[in-house]
């Protein structure tokens, strides 16, 4: 989704005139430093931008639609000042502010403490389920991820002012080496075994009505 929005928003409207034999190095290089200037993106997104220039003319050249590949070693613009605090290790004390924070918001606090008990990424813990918990042998299996479809990828057929279209759904994980079976400690462990028996009572008590997640 997030490269097909690439394609629209920046490729078309500013290299969708070319014909391809137009094409140079210098003109994707031109386009990629008139992007940074004038959006000032971040260094991540135009190396995505980079990165669909790329694999598509590499389409182009395996197809010999052109001779070579003009976006093979563009560089991107030189970012002067570094970002600050581009790794922030959150001390205990800064942990245990959060925690306290949330503590009354159930799905915010046990999806954190789940976070930051197993260093799982933020879309592999909103997919898990109460089955890829082992309460026996103490360990979370990461087997999904979830993911979102904006309104143009939605199921819904039609957009009603004011209503968002965002579909949630299960999705595969990034990479191969991200299906992985993991170890907990008896803090998780124990927090997650009360959560779940707090979803069971709300189960009891709700009977049909209930819609039922981690």
């Amino acid at each position: 989704e997030a490269y097909s929005n690439i394609v629209k928003n920046h490729l078309k409207t500013n290299l969708g005139f070319y014909k391809l034999s137009q094409i140079t190095k210098t003109t994707l290089q031109e386009f990629l430093n008139k992007v940074y200037v004038e959006k000032g993106y971040s260094k991540n997104f135009l190396n995505n931008i980079r990165k669909v220039l790329k694999c598509s003319f590499n389409y182009a050249t395996d197809n010999e639609y052109v001779r070579v590949n003009p976006a093979a070693n563009l560089k991107l613009p030189k970012y002067d000042v570094p970002p600050k605090d581009v790794v922030h290790i959150f001390t205990a004390e800064e942990i245990n502010t959060i925690l306290e924070r949330f503590k009354k918001n159930h799905c915010i606090y046990y999806a954190f403490l789940t976070a930051y008990c197993t260093g799982l990424r933020i879309a592999e813990v909103f997919a898990l389920t109460w089955d890829d918990i082992d309460f026996e042998n103490k360990t979370i299996s990461v087997n999904k991820n979830i993911l979102k479809k904006n309104q143009a990828g939605g199921t819904k057929q039609r957009h009603l002012s004011g209503n968002s279209t965002t579909v949630w759904y299960f999705g595969t994980c990034k990479t191969q080496t991200s299906y992985r079976t993991i170890p907990i400690g008896d803090t998780l462990l124990n927090a997650l075994k009360k959560y779940k028996k707090e979803q069971e009572m709300h189960k009891s008590n709700y009977g049909d009505t209930y819609y039922e997640a981690l």
